[in-house]
């Protein structure tokens, strides 16, 4: 399945990968979990789509992973787009869900400060969701052979940091 079908979706998977790449972290660490991404040729790849715009229903998946986001995320290098991925991401996430971001400090797409100010923004914002945030610094043995290249690709690097997001919705 590589475009998104509701008659084929089975709802007992409550996980969701964003941006899977070549991986399978979430199937890994976060099982039963889709796994998507913008180009879906990939073996790995259930579902093709675009983080910012998903195919899916709303409040459909209990857990949203995000390992070591490329291109988008939480830097705003186009005015709103942080904003626009949190608005897709709560969408798409049930009351209580949370979004798990692993990645490591030096990506500018998921800093945990950059992610606190667009949380901070969103919550301003926000008349029926509140987010809340956990960020914990971890090793490379707390997902063994889980390595990610840097957003260059140019080498790898080990996570070290996991962010939670927890979603309210009133």
């Amino acid at each position: 399945m590589k475009e998104y079908n509701e008659a084929n979706d089975d709802i007992s998977i409550r996980n969701l990968e964003l941006a899977a790449g070549n991986g399978d972290f979430g199937k890994t660490h976060f099982p039963p979990c889709y796994a998507t991404d913008i180009d879906g040729t990939k073996e790995s790849i259930d579902i093709q789509c675009d983080a910012l715009n998903t195919p899916f229903p709303d409040n459909r998946f209990d857990n949203i992973i995000i390992c070591n986001p490329w291109y988008f995320g939480f830097n705003d290098e186009i005015e709103g787009e942080s904003q626009d991925f949190i608005k897709e991401m709560v969408r798409i996430i049930t009351d209580g869900g949370r979004i798990i971001v692993i990645g490591n400090s030096s990506n500018k797409y998921c800093k945990p400060q950059k992610v606190t100010e667009q949380i901070a923004i969103f919550n301003a914002t926000s008349v029926n969701e509140k987010l809340d945030i956990d960020i914990e610094d971890i090793t490379a043995t707390s997902y063994p052979n889980s390595t990610f290249y840097v957003t260059d690709g140019s080498r790898r690097t080990y996570p070290n940091k996991k962010i939670t997001i927890y979603v309210s919705k009133s």
